[in-house]
């Protein structure tokens, strides 16, 4: 069939085929006259039925062989059919092939279908069914449900005794509580993570603990700790093989070379993340650092290629349903499009970057910060125009959002590493405004 054009082969060991959809829709005209489609349905359906009942048990027994759209099309038939254990089996299957980054969003819908039908007597599979369900709202910027799910797994796992759960549900719980600028409660759900993933001499689950702690120590300008705390992640991770958590600590690594001003060397820590994350096809992780290093561009004063990745890391986001990356994304772009000078498309991504975030004023918070370089440009416009109060009424916005940043009992800068970062790029462009 591949030498007659029929099929492409699309990878190798195992060897994998794939049809081009014009040969596919004509296959299902000829089979809709010779065969008993449903039929032939189930016998695809119950192939899938066995391997995410086995990616599910354990996601290493098999190779993670790309079978996402097989074992979609699977799940919707077990709806379709009221197979609740089925449909939870293929969501705990898709979240492994996605390296955790959860389900998409029409999964997302047949999981709560099915833990609202009362899908299962097995606790311990609906406890890990939560868990996937708060990593995906997670993804779509739902961060006080996300949270409320990954507490709610973290009961029930404490319940059952599976420490591997609560390590991995501690972990959720602290990343999720990092994000809404919770830090306190972070570190009090990644140390009990830490410390179980020690005690049960679990190094995966290690390094990624130390790396979510790194990542607040870091927020909070705990400079030595997150380090440090990076550091052991990467000794870890190279240690077991580990390339995906190895590619998150050059992500974390980067930062402070970053924050430095050593644009070089960060950038070199993004491009090794990005060198270990598309062989593995972490495309979550790709697409964040991708954006990441339109940031470091940014900041670096290279504003094209920062507009560039950020686009990209935007795009792929809202590709992949990743609601939270891409409003975080689309407003930093905002504000390299504001630099540019292009003041509407800068103010339309500021706008759809604050709709994206509504369920996350934390980060939100950041955005008001980036939002001073659209106040430049349209001080930048009145200039040109000889709108002396324009260009007075605008400079002074910007440097408004600096101060509201860094005033109050809690400042923002000092909960954020993000804000930091975007206080000094705005501080560096209004001085040359006003130069």
């Amino acid at each position: 069939l591949a030498r007659k054009s029929l099929l492409e082969v699309v990878g190798h060991e195992p060897l994998r085929f794939e049809m081009c959809e014009g040969i596919r829709s004509y296959a299902g005209m000829v089979l809709a006259g010779s065969y008993d489609a449903s039929t032939v349905e189930w016998r695809h359906a119950e192939l899938y039925f066995e391997r995410a009942a086995a990616l599910a048990a354990d996601p290493t027994v098999l190779d993670k062989t790309d079978d996402r759209d097989d074992l979609r099309a699977a799940m919707a038939l077990a709806v379709r059919a009221s197979h609740w254990v089925i449909v939870l089996r293929i969501a705990l299957a898709l979240d492994a092939l996605s390296s955790g980054a959860g389900v998409a969003s029409s999964e997302l819908a047949h999981l709560d279908t099915a833990l609202s039908a009362g899908a299962a007597g097995d606790l311990g599979l609906v406890c890990r069914a939560l868990g996937v369900r708060s990593f995906a709202l997670f993804g779509l910027g739902r961060l006080p449900e996300a949270r409320r799910d990954a507490e709610m797994a973290l009961r029930l796992a404490t319940e059952l005794s599976d420490w591997a759960q609560v390590c991995a549900m501690s972990r959720s719980a602290g990343q999720t509580c990092f994000q809404l600028g919770e830090l306190d409660a972070a570190i009090v759900h990644l140390d009990r993570s830490l410390t179980i993933a020690t005690e049960r001499d679990d190094a995966s689950a290690m390094a990624q603990a130390h790396y979510f702690l790194a990542s607040v120590h870091q927020s909070r300008s705990d400079k030595a700790l997150a380090k440090s705390s990076f550091e052991s992640a990467l000794a870890i991770a190279l240690r077991i093989g580990d390339p995906i958590t190895q590619a998150r600590a050059h992500m974390g690594l980067a930062w402070a070379p970053l924050d430095a001003g050593n644009h070089a060397l960060s950038k070199e820590h993004y491009e090794l993340a990005l060198d270990l994350a598309i062989p593995q096809r972490a495309k979550r992780l790709e697409r964040i650092t991708t954006g990441y290093l339109g940031i470091m561009y940014f900041d670096a004063g290279e504003i094209y290629a920062a507009e560039d990745h950020l686009q990209r890391g935007a795009f792929e986001s809202k590709r992949a349903g990743d609601v939270r990356v891409e409003g975080i994304f689309e407003g930093i772009r905002g504000a390299t499009l504001a630099a540019m000078g292009r003041i509407e498309d800068s103010a339309w991504s500021f706008d759809l970057a604050d709709d994206l975030l509504i369920d996350n004023p934390f980060y939100a918070s950041v955005l008001a910060i980036h939002r001073g370089h659209l106040d430049l440009a349209l001080a930048r416009a009145s200039r040109a125009r000889g709108d002396l109060t324009g260009v007075i009424g605008h400079t002074s916005k910007a440097s408004a959002r600096i101060v509201a940043a860094q005033s109050g009992d809690d400042p923002l800068v000092r909960r954020s590493d993000d804000a930091r970062l975007a206080v000094r790029i705005l501080k560096r462009a209004i001085e040359e405004f006003q130069r």
